[in-house]
């Protein structure tokens, strides 16, 4: 059904995803990132300020 070029080329791909899944199950397992509880917060007041910035027609400039 396909060429012999893109079945060669798709097992090729086949094989480097096996690897590569390979190397990720033999990582060690790291700890999950923990974020300070008011980041939230911050990123959501800082978010509010820029969408205010860029629905004002003087500092549309400097925000963008």
């Amino acid at each position: 059904m396909f060429p012999p070029s893109m079945k060669t080329k798709m097992d090729d791909l086949e094989a480097r995803k096996a690897e590569l899944e390979n190397k990720l199950t033999a990582l060690p397992e790291q700890d999950p990132i923990v974020l300070h509880p008011v980041l939230t917060e911050t990123y959501r007041a800082k978010l509010t300020a820029l969408a205010g910035s860029l629905n004002q027609e003087a500092g549309r400039s400097e925000a963008f």
